[in-house]
């Protein structure tokens, strides 16, 4: 087991002043080789640079089904002693992963790195690997995060000299149902965990409802469709936080009701049609069982159109027609979208799921999944949640009690894994924990975000991992985490609006005196207006 204490200076930077230290082993694969665990094969070690910092970059597997050639790779980085910071990042997955996320912007921040491919290559949003392939998936589901990271940490410790360090995860979207997967089944693996956007529980029956929902003449929601639903959205909801600013604060408290663009009677244009309405509805509500029972949360009323040429909304998510015009989908055949340039994210996650993960059925019509069919749910759900990476268990007793830190965050208009899952899975820890939750678990809410950083008409962008290394090493509990967001979602434009995202359920409130677009405007209220 690593050292549980810290030693280092700081510097403005946040990194750490460290004495030379003489490595332990040469970066070689005879070296690594020799103090990697018995599991592990290494495959190449060699010296390199990533921006000014040497390092040793370590490529490296493990077996876990030798029959069916079932094989996790993951990689490390482990920066020259000299330029180390006594901090190691694993970084998170995202889609159905297939490669490794081999994290050069921390190494260049002097953390020794490590990501895994989850055990399979390949496209990440192919799911045809899974096929009869129980290994590689519980690798994908559970297995590959831990046993990568536990490697890694052990050639570390190897290459180091056994030294004093901190270790963080680190993921948003796979990756964020990755760290909550860890704080639930491996609660000793990592000091902190920063988890955002997490696909956790029945998201994939949301998916394949939302694609249900829309699949008809009269319900299909057109680019037309969606920026009027968003304008509607907004011009009703936007000042509901006392200030008119193109941004909803908390999406929970609108009560939009989209039955107030119904068309009139002949009308055709800058209305929707009951169809349409409908479908709406059904993507606010969630998919529910035959008794009511929801069986995953439905989208927030906040934002389903896309802001910026780079951003990723209803549009690419769900309907799969983001340009102004497009052709319709196929409404009667198995693959709606075949043929068509942008196949609509969530269609083909569930498709590919149902069809490799669950039924081992390759030719599965997935639009014959029935919401009336409770046996049909039922096996669907018990099978999903067999797997062991549903990352829904809300007891963190013994994360918590290792002295570790959960800090989560979500985009308020993420269309692609509803905000409420996060909101309903906090309440649900803080239900299990009591009132110390806020401790050790914090859950960040960013009004305006779509899908993970960098997307959205809100600030989205922040660094949530200073912040974590802040809690988890200085006691610095995280009030507040200041997110920017840049012209047309572009990281090399000009950031445009800066404000603080508030630890839920507290919410950001404007000062009524400063700039609307900058952070020092607004601070932290466990109250609304």
């Amino acid at each position: 087991m690593r050292p549980r204490f810290f030693i280092g200076l700081f510097l403005a930077a946040d990194l750490f002043i460290c004495a030379t230290r003489a490595l332990a082993v040469s970066c070689d694969v005879a070296s690594i080789q020799s103090i990697a665990p018995s599991n592990s094969k290494i495959t190449s070690a060699v010296e390199t640079t990533s921006g000014a910092i040497p390092y040793c970059q370590i490529n490296a597997s493990i077996t876990t089904d030798a029959t069916l050639g079932d094989v996790i790779h993951y990689e490390v980085g482990l920066p020259d002693s000299s330029y180390w910071n006594s901090r190691f990042l694993f970084a998170g997955n995202a889609g159905l992963a297939g490669s490794i996320p081999f994290d050069l912007s921390s190494l260049q921040g002097s953390y020794a790195v490590a990501a895994t491919d989850t055990g399979h290559t390949g496209a990440n949003r192919d799911a045809s690997w899974a096929l009869n392939n129980t290994p590689a998936v519980l690798d994908f589901e559970y297995r590959a995060v831990h046993e990568s990271a536990v490697a890694a940490e052990q050639i570390l410790s190897g290459y180091y000299g056994n030294p004093a360090y901190h270790s963080y995860f680190a993921g948003c979207s796979t990756g964020g149902r990755q760290g909550l997967v860890e704080a639930e089944n491996y609660p000793t693996d990592f000091d902190g965990i920063a988890a955002g956007d997490p696909a956790i529980g029945q998201n994939y029956l949301a998916f394949n409802a939302n694609a249900q929902a829309i699949l008809s003449p009269n319900s299909y929601l057109d680019s037309a469709a969606i920026t009027l639903l968003n304008q509607a959205v907004l011009t009703q909801c936007d000042g509901l936080d006392g200030v008119v600013d193109g941004l909803i604060q908390n999406p929970a408290a609108c009560a939009f009701n989209p039955a107030a663009l119904l068309c009139s009677p002949g009308q055709t244009t800058g209305c929707l049609t009951a169809g349409q309405i409908a479908a709406v509805n059904k993507i606010y509500q969630g998919p529910v069982d035959t008794a009511g029972a929801t069986l995953y949360p439905g989208l927030s009323i906040s934002d389903p159109a896309q802001s910026a040429p780079a951003d990723a909304g209803w549009p690419q998510m769900i309907t799969g027609c983001p340009q102004s015009s497009c052709k319709l989908p196929s409404f009667t055949g198995a693959e709606p979208w075949a043929g068509f340039p942008l196949t609509p994210t969530q269609w083909a996650a569930q498709d590919g799921f149902y069809k490799y993960f669950i039924s081992n059925n390759p030719n599965l019509d997935t639009k014959t999944i029935s919401f009336s069919n409770q046996v049909q749910l039922s096996a669907i759900t018990s099978r999903t949640a067999s797997l062991g990476g549903e990352g829904m268990n809300a007891d963190l007793t013994p994360f918590v009690t290792s002295g570790h830190k959960l800090l989560m965050y979500h985009g308020w208009s993420d269309p692609v894994f509803s905000p409420y899952v996060s909101v309903n899975y906090y309440n649900n820890v803080q239900a299990t924990l009591g009132s110390n939750t806020a401790d050790s678990i914090r859950l960040f809410m960013a009004p305006g975000m779509h899908h993970c950083q960098g997307f959205g008409p809100g600030p989205n962008s922040f660094d949530a991992v200073s912040a974590l290394v802040s809690w988890v090493e200085q006691g610095v509990v995280p009030e507040g985490i200041v997110a920017s967001h840049h012209i047309n979602d572009n990281p090399t434009a000009p950031i445009d609006r800066t404000m603080p995202l508030c630890a839920y359920p507290e919410l950001a409130i404007y000062d009524d005196v400063g700039p609307v677009n900058d952070a020092s405007s607004w601070s932290c209220s466990a109250t609304n207006r």
